[in-house]
Parts: structure tokens; C-alpha cells; sequence
């Protein structure tokens, strides 16, 4: 898992800045050009300011609910892994061998995005509402800094430090506890069903991880159909 998050951010930087791109310019001629076609049929004055101003109000406003529901889905997926962290603890083998402190990073990471996604709501509803808003949403500024990408880098960057931890502990603790564990000649380790019964919430725990990490890519690579 370690350097996952890294190899998501490089490539949705590039796909983010096409399909931002796309909206942006192809989607405003596009736009543009129907609704020329249908006033001149219809016999109606174009009023080309006025729909530079819809447009840019409208993508700001899109652009806005977009950054709510990815921050909220960014949170939420780190909630998820919280809640099976913690859960882990009550077994003893992660409790006495487990960085603890990874419960209260990812506590003090969900308060502290919260806090960053707050922010960045008021600031983006009080910018004013142009052509590239949706890339401001998504990449920032100097004056903007909470932004989408922002955002996902701090909280996908620490849940991705976090798979050093759980694989010390998948890796070197539990296959000396294991005496039915098998290691094939690759040195993958298969741990027998009894020992996973007996330890459901450790394995719940780096089985949420990894899937937290491919969340966050799905949720940020989402820049969205809905745009």
C-alpha cells in the first residue's frame, strides 16, 4: 500500500485537468452554439453578456455542490477506517503490538479536514463566480488553498502512511502467531481460517484500509459525470 497514494495523485492530476478542460471550454461553445440556434429561430435578441454571466454563476454553483459531496465522501471514507481501528483494539494482539497512535491520527485528520472543508466552503461561496471556477474548486490558489486536490492529498497521504504500520503487523506479528500458516515459494503468507476467526477485527482493519486507499482514488478521480 506504502506509495499507492502518490501514484493516484499523479495520475489524476493529469485526467483531472483534461476533463476540467473539457467543461470549461468545450462544454461552454457547445452550449453557446445551441442556444444561439434556438434564439434565431425563435426571433430572439441574443444577449451575449448575460449568458457569460449565467454560465459562470451556474458552473459556480455546480462546482460548489461538487466540492461538497467529494470532501464529504473524502471524510466519511476515513470515518469508515476510524471505526475499524478502533474496533482492532479490543483484540490484544493489535493493542500490544499496533501504533495506537494511528487511532488518534485519524481522529485528529477527520477533525482537522473538517475544519479545512468548512473553511474552504465559505471562501468558495464568497469568490467571485467565473469561467475556470470549477478549476479553482479543484486545484486553488494562493488565496484558496482548500481546495478538492489539496484536500485529498493530506487525507489520502496519511491513510496511505498508514498501510507501514498494518503491514509490519500482517507481515511480521501475525504469521509468527499463525503454527497452520502457509508461505508460498513467492512468500505470499495464507493464513489459516481458524486464526482469522480468531482475530476478525485485525483483518477487518487492513482489509479496510485497503480499501480506503482505493476509495479515495475512485472518489477523487470522480471529478464528476454529473458536470
Amino acid at each position: 500500500m506504502n506509495g499507492v497514494a502518490l501514484a493516484f495523485q499523479n495520475a489524476g492530476k493529469g485526467s483531472e485537468k483534461e476533463l476540467i478542460s473539457t467543461i470549461e471550454t468545450k462544454l461552454k461553445t457547445s452550449l453557446e452554439t445551441s442556444l444561439k440556434d434556438i434564439y434565431s429561430q425563435a426571433g430572439i435578441t441574443w444577449e451575449q453578456d448575460y449568458f457569460n454571466y449565467t454560465f459562470a454563476e451556474q458552473l459556480k454553483s455546480l462546482a460548489i455542490d461538487n466540492y461538497q459531496a467529494q470532501t464529504n465522501q473524502f471524510i466519511q471514507t476515513a470515518k469508515n477506517l476510524l471505526t475499524t481501528y478502533q474496533a482492532a483494539m479490543a483484540d490484544s494482539v493489535w493493542a500490544n503490538n499496533s501504533n495506537n497512535a494511528l487511532v488518534e491520527t485519524l481522529t485528529q485528520l477527520i477533525t482537522d479536514t473538517q475544519a479545512k472543508v468548512d473553511e474552504g466552503l465559505k471562501q468558495f461561496q464568497l469568490a467571485s463566480a467565473s469561467d475556470d471556477f470549477l478549476n479553482l474548486v479543484y486545484s486553488g490558489s494562493a488565496e484558496l488553498p482548500n481546495s478538492i486536490s489539496a484536500i485529498w492529498e493530506s487525507m489520502n497521504g496519511t491513510i496511505d502512511m498508514f498501510g507501514q504500520s498494518t503491514s509490519y503487523m500482517m507481515n511480521a506479528v501475525l504469521p509468527s502467531l499463525d503454527p497452520n500458516l502457509v508461505k508460498q515459494d513467492n512468500g505470499t503468507v495464507i493464513f489459516s481460517n481458524d486464526f482469522v476467526q480468531a482475530h476478525p477485527l485485525i483483518f477487518d482493519a487492513a482489509t479496510a484500509l485497503a480499501n480506503s486507499i482505493t476509495q479515495l482514488a475512485n472518489q477523487f478521480f470522480n471529478v464528476t459525470e454529473d458536470l
